[in-house]
């Protein structure tokens, strides 16, 4: 047994054959080994001999008195003989297990290890009332030293197997770790970072999943961003919502809450883990959280699983709590140089702004510095400055604003430069002179610049050339006179018309009577003379009125059949003629397009005015205008699109544009 043991046979096996060996001496004799669990409880060692189904029964039994022989013996630590199971009080409460059985007298012997501490308990059974004999009771010391050595070598492999692995889980803990700093030297961007420390997490099988999640934009939800291991699936299957209360007490809700590590080490048995069954499901017993945050705030977590429960320790907590916060300041640092490039980027593009709007507006621009009171020294000026007054930079740049105003408007000029700097407030004034270009007519805007200390250290100025607005606004008027009169022509012809109208009832009463009269009338009366008169008046009266009713109608449509691709081409050329630089139009008429029965001038007014419309929206940008017709066979009045017309043949013309489109108060009115 002692050379089995040392060569480092299976515990059960060797528990086994020390039974085995001790129920050979003597026929009858039924032999069983408990080992003891955590100091409270037996659990089966071997009993090859004793009913199975009484062997499974007493698996587990606690220590203690009222608990057999063997659970009183591990308790006392000294032997207990019952000769009679049937009325021994320590088995009161397993009789009915051992009794059916045959199993009518026990009794039990701790087995010790060197230092005293009870490893287990060694049993021997009889079929009949009886207590052990001499013989019997030196056997079973032999037995327990024996199993004393078994035992204590199974533990000693077993505690040197768990160094083992505890030692391999820190060496692949470690190396994560050691993995993941590397990285953070060569990975600048956010998202590669998080794959690295998840995968580096799963290949050296740290853990068995993991997976970094981002909190959205109103941080109440937890979205996967990156996850490596298997299973994969799990990740599919949960969703972190801050709101629901079901789910925000698990490890990654308390995380994102207190901005602290949390961990489930046993799942199966967490009531707070929402999504147990499909962790479970897939076979994961432990996890841990791990915030990720910037400037103290918690944007995200590092979460990992293992496959068994208690995973998580002291020190891999504490380690994969500086690796989280080392992902942190890696991610804080990457977006710091993000935004500091963005910055740099967007003073460059402010910069470069700046000049361009300076060098290309058509307003005038000037910057003074104000070196004393009423002292104000040009440093710059823009194209548009040049253009208009006609000056060369070198002629006004490093000079005194006063020397270049002419001597009979300095005053005033200096004056309106002295209240804005004392009013803290922009100045407009209107001006007129005459420049390279002829007479301009000009609105002048200055603005004063402050320092931190409330001292005006420059002054921006604009002069906005107004010339061509006056000409319109004078041109405005005109037209305005134009239209009135046209108006009052408008109305004249109204009203011609409708006296017209009744004018015409009354010559055809006066030329109807006329003719009445004339029948009446002898051929050689003298009243049949005065009678032609009237009725060769009435004609012209009748002529004249034909003359203001053509004058006060308008001309009604001139229908007439005609190709529309003709009439749209001829109406297109027209329009990209007034078209803005970038805007093209773009054909696409189908070959069985019809003929239609129309007026051609009211045709070219709807291509023409779509077109335009479509150039709009364009505003200042670029882009095609697309022109298309075809024929349409209408079937359905139930169909929305007919809008009530009737079933047939239709010419229908499209015109697309990727413009701005129409806003919904637009499109209603549409």
């Amino acid at each position: 047994m002692l050379e089995s043991i040392a060569t480092g046979a299976p515990l059960a096996r060797v528990l086994e054959d020390i039974v085995r060996l001790v129920e050979r001496q003597s026929d009858g004799m039924l032999c069983s080994i408990l080992l003891v669990e955590n100091a409270v409880r037996l659990r089966h060692g071997a009993s090859p001999s004793l009913p199975l189904q009484y062997s499974r029964a007493i698996d587990g039994l606690p220590i203690g008195p009222e608990a057999g022989s063997c659970g009183m013996a591990a308790h006392t630590g000294k032997q207990v003989v019952v000769r009679d199971i049937a009325t021994h009080p320590n088995w009161t409460r397993y009789k009915q297990l051992a009794i059916p059985h045959g199993l009518l007298a026990c009794w039990s012997a701790p087995i010790f290890s060197p230092d005293g501490q009870v490893l287990g308990t060694f049993a021997m059974y009889y079929r009949q009332l009886r207590g052990p004999s001499a013989q019997e009771i030196r056997w079973v010391l032999n037995a327990t030293h024996l199993a004393s050595i078994a035992i204590l070598r199974d533990r000693v492999e077993q505690s040197l197997r768990r160094s083992e692995a505890r030692a391999q889980q820190l060496t692949r803990l470690y190396a994560v770790s050691s993995g993941v700093n590397e990285a953070i030297v060569r990975v600048r961007a956010p998202h590669d970072l998080y794959d690295f420390a998840c995968r580096i997490a799963v290949e050296q099988g740290l853990a068995r999943l993991a997976w970094i999640g981002l909190c959205d934009a109103s941080g109440s939800r937890i979205e996967p961003s990156i996850w490596r291991g298997e299973p994969s699936g799990y990740v599919d299957e949960i969703w972190i919502d801050l709101a629901d209360e079901r789910v925000n007490n698990g490890p990654a809700g308390r995380t994102v809450r207190s901005g602290m590590p949390s961990v489930a080490n046993d799942i199966a048995n967490d009531p707070d883990f929402h999504f147990k069954l499909a962790a479970l499901g897939h076979n994961l017993r432990s996890c841990a959280v791990f915030p990720i945050k910037i400037a103290d705030t918690t944007i995200g977590i590092f979460a990992l699983y293992a496959d068994r429960p208690h995973y998580f320790r002291e020190e891999e907590m504490n380690v994969l709590t500086n690796l989280a916060a080392d992902i942190s300041f890696a991610v804080e640092s990457a977006r710091n140089e993000q935004d500091r490039r963005r910055m740099e980027n967007a003073v460059q593009a402010s910069e470069e702004l700046r000049t361009s709007i300076f060098s290309s507006v058509a307003d005038a621009i000037f910057y003074l510095s104000v070196e004393a009171p009423g002292h104000y020294r040009f440093v710059s000026v823009n194209k548009a400055y040049v253009e208009l007054t006609g000056s060369d930079e070198s002629d006004v740049l490093g000079k005194m604003l006063h020397d270049l105003l002419p001597r009979h408007t300095r005053g005033g000029i200096l004056e309106r430069y002295t209240q804005a700097i004392s009013q803290r407030e922009k100045v407009s004034w209107e001006e007129g002179f005459q420049a390279r270009t002829g007479f301009r007519h000009t609105e002048i805007t200055i603005s004063p610049v402050f320092d931190v200390k409330g001292h005006c250290i420059s002054i921006v100025g604009a002069i906005h050339d107004m010339t061509a607005r006056k000409h319109a606004e004078e041109e405005r008027l005109r037209l305005e006179a134009q239209l009135h009169q046209a108006r009052r022509m408008q109305s004249l012809g109204t009203l011609a018309g409708g006296i017209a109208h009744d004018f015409n009832n009354i010559i055809a009463a006066i030329s109807s009577n006329t003719d009445l009269a004339l029948m009446e009338a002898p051929a050689d009366a003298a009243l049949r003379a005065h009678l032609l008169e009237i009725r060769k008046a009435g004609g012209r009266a009748t002529q004249l009125v034909r003359q203001i009713l053509t004058f006060s109608r308008q001309e009604p449509p001139k229908r007439e059949v005609l190709d529309p691709r003709a009439v749209t081409r001829e109406t297109l050329q027209l329009l990209q003629a007034t078209l803005p630089p970038g805007i093209e139009t773009r054909t696409r008429f189908a070959d069985d397009t019809p003929m239609l029965h129309a007026d051609s001038t009211q045709i070219h007014q709807i291509v023409m005015n779509l077109g335009a419309n479509a150039a709009r929206a364009y505003g200042t940008r670029a882009g095609p205008i697309e022109v298309a017709l075809g024929r349409i066979e209408l079937h359905s009045a139930s169909d929305p699109m007919i809008a009530g017309l009737a079933e047939g043949t239709y010419v229908r013309l499209q015109v697309a544009d990727q413009g701005c489109g129409m806003d919904p108060r637009t499109l209603r009115h549409a």
